[in-house]
């Protein structure tokens, strides 16, 4: 088994060595001109990246608020009438909500700036 593998390795190696050229562009000049048009963070201004940036950042605190929010009523569920746990369940739900509201705020702000740019 181990040889016919081996084998077949060797033909489909040897099969593909034969006569294939390793670049058809167009040049150095080709490929200059190509990477000239990709479009990056090096082709905007600060200001754009960093507000691009920070939308990004608030929308992953919304979803780890999101989670904490599971989190705080996996609490309340598993807390078995105990009201210290319920009410430190209760605590983060109220926490996390009014953090939500921030982010949600912050996130329209950044998005309109974005716009305004």
């Amino acid at each position: 088994m181990t040889f016919l593998l081996t084998l077949y390795l060797k033909a489909t190696s040897a099969l593909a060595q034969r006569n294939t050229p390793v670049f058809d562009g167009g040049g150095l000049g080709a490929g200059i001109a190509e990477a000239t048009a990709i479009r990056g963070p090096v082709h905007m201004s600060l200001r754009l990246f960093i507000l691009i940036i920070l939308a990004k950042v608030l929308f992953f605190l919304a979803l780890i608020a999101i989670v904490m929010i599971v989190i705080a009523g996996l609490y309340l569920i598993f807390s078995q009438g105990n009201d210290e746990q319920k009410n430190k369940a209760k605590n983060i739900i109220i926490y996390v909500c009014v953090g939500l509201i921030v982010i949600l705020l912050a996130r329209l702000i950044v998005g309109l700036v974005i716009t305004i740019v």
